[in-house]
């Protein structure tokens, strides 16, 4: 599973840069790095996997059994360069029920 990294962007984050932003209701989102030469939708169901013994956070789906919001790429500065990397973002939400 890795490291656990909770970031939160303020409310009243004004962006003054050349990048757009995109505001989500709920806006919690699961990150996980891979290189684009990896399998992307075996990554992606991974995540999801990972989410099925996870205590407080779960996959936020819609009543029809979609992702909320689609799952997202980001572009990163990659460390290889003969490698791209990105970040992909899936929409999670907090359990209303925690298991035991």
């Amino acid at each position: 599973m890795g490291d656990v990294i909770i970031q939160r962007v303020l409310d009243d984050f004004y962006n003054e840069s050349d990048y757009d932003d995109f505001a989500f209701a709920g806006g919690l989102f699961a990150v996980i790095n891979l290189y684009l030469d990896e399998d992307l939708g075996e990554r992606l169901r991974s995540l999801i996997k990972s989410f099925n013994v996870n205590k407080f956070y779960e996959i936020d789906y819609t009543h029809a059994g979609e992702l909320r919001h689609p799952a997202m790429l980001e572009k990163l500065i990659s460390p290889d360069e003969r490698r791209e990397i990105v970040a992909m973002l899936v929409p999670v939400k907090k359990r209303l029920d925690f298991p035991c």
